[in-house]
């Protein structure tokens, strides 16, 4: 049973530019979830959408949804 993800804690920075509508946009970062190196999928404003095991699958996903996926280290 994994944790559920903390909510994100949003700084003024954050307000700006979800403000500016940067929601095309949705960020693609490398985890350890139990254990394992996966790759997170957040939305503009820090939600977690999901959690794919490579960076290339998931921004293939992204793409189909017609987001913009970056990547963040």
């Amino acid at each position: 049973m994994s944790r559920p993800a903390p909510l994100p804690r949003w700084s003024a920075a954050d307000r700006f530019f979800a403000d500016l509508g940067v929601h095309e946009s949705a960020y693609v970062k490398p985890v350890l979830l139990e254990g394992r190196a996966m790759f997170a999928v957040h939305a503009a404003d820090g939600r977690l959408i999901d959690h794919l095991p490579s960076a290339e699958l998931a921004f293939a996903v992204l793409r189909r949804q017609d987001l913009e996926p970056l990547r963040v280290h």
